[in-house]
């Protein structure tokens, strides 16, 4: 007797971890070394960044600020940070105000730690006895202090030199950095099929047959997300890294969620995202101490690679920018 005994199954394709790319699909552009631009043979330019100059301020916020009356003195307080991946040298000057005259003085030579707050105390005296009667009678004090003859920086886009080299979209990654891994088939699975089509193996034990089928989804459009509440976009792109969102905390400081590596991840609903985006989003993950990030966005400036090569020389971070059809159309 013999029984006949059919069974049909589907047997996903699944990709074995790559090591080249950890199963991204893409490695850094050799070209470029991941810049999206190569340096051509044209006149330098100016850097406008620090004005030719080589050099530019450091950013040291102020706090806060309090002042309170001593035996014909008034000592001026202040908290400041250093906003900087390298800790620079300043003065702190304070400055009381009478009814007729601005007196001022100055700190010693003080240290800022990057990423610290100090809180410095500057003495203001030697008032003449009108002036000290007008400020202490009131007990109103009008005082100011703030930082002077703070260290230089070497400037993070020309390094120094105060030229830029003109720089060409790379043809190899035509400006995104990444290219195709070479050592896996995660390409030909995702492919470039604008579909999102699934693949799998149709099975029937007993006969040698396998059928190839697709099975078609549903794709978002780039027009769906812009439209589209802020959370529900930010959960998206979050989603597309089987991620997480960020804390309240986190987000008032523009991290809108993380990577399932951890990577802190910037998300912004716009168009024509620029260099000084890449600067306030670096501070942040400085302070963080973190060492990568994602920016995503739909649709870049062409200076976004200045900031991307600054915040890898300055702050020595490496930030990756992906536009949102990226995200659509390719597994990230």
């Amino acid at each position: 007797m013999v029984i006949n005994l059919t069974l049909m199954f589907i047997v996903p394709l699944v990709n074995g971890q790559c090591f080249t790319c950890s199963d991204t699909g893409e490695i850094v552009c050799n070209n470029c070394k991941g810049s999206g631009k190569i340096a051509t043979s044209e006149p330098i330019e100016i850097c406008e960044y620090c004005r030719g100059l080589g050099f530019v301020q450091p950013t040291i916020s102020k706090k806060s600020a309090f002042s309170q009356l001593g035996d014909m003195e008034v000592y001026v307080s202040g908290t400041f940070e250093n906003d900087q991946a390298v800790g620079v040298y300043g003065i702190a000057i304070a400055e009381v105000m009478s009814e007729t005259a601005t007196f001022s003085s100055e700190s010693e030579r003080i240290y800022f730690p990057p990423n610290e707050e100090i809180t410095v105390r500057v003495v203001v005296g030697d008032f003449p006895i009108g002036d000290w009667n007008w400020i202490s009678k009131f007990g109103k004090l009008d005082t100011n202090i703030f930082l002077s003859d703070t260290d230089s920086l070497v400037c993070p886009l020309c390094g120094g030199d105060g030229i830029l080299t003109p720089q060409i979209t790379c043809s190899i990654c035509g400006g995104s950095g990444f290219v195709d891994c070479p050592d896996c088939n995660l390409n030909l699975i995702n492919g470039d099929d604008q579909s999102g089509f699934l693949i799998g193996i149709v099975a029937i034990v007993g006969v040698a047959i396998f059928t190839l089928f697709l099975i078609k989804r549903k794709k978002i459009s780039g027009s769906d997300l812009r439209k589209a509440p802020f959370y529900e976009f930010q959960n998206w792109v979050v989603q597309k890294f089987s991620g997480e969102t960020s804390s309240v905390r986190d987000s008032r400081f523009g991290i809108d969620g993380y990577t399932n590596d951890g990577d802190p991840i910037r998300i912004k609903q716009s168009d024509e995202v620029g260099k000084n985006e890449v600067y306030n989003f670096a501070n942040e993950l400085n302070k963080k101490k973190a060492r990568r990030g994602i920016i995503v966005a739909f649709s870049f400036r062409e200076d976004i690679i200045e900031g991307v090569i600054g915040a890898r020389q300055h702050y020595r971070l490496e930030i990756k920018t992906i536009t949102v059809e990226e995200l659509i159309n390719k597994k990230i």
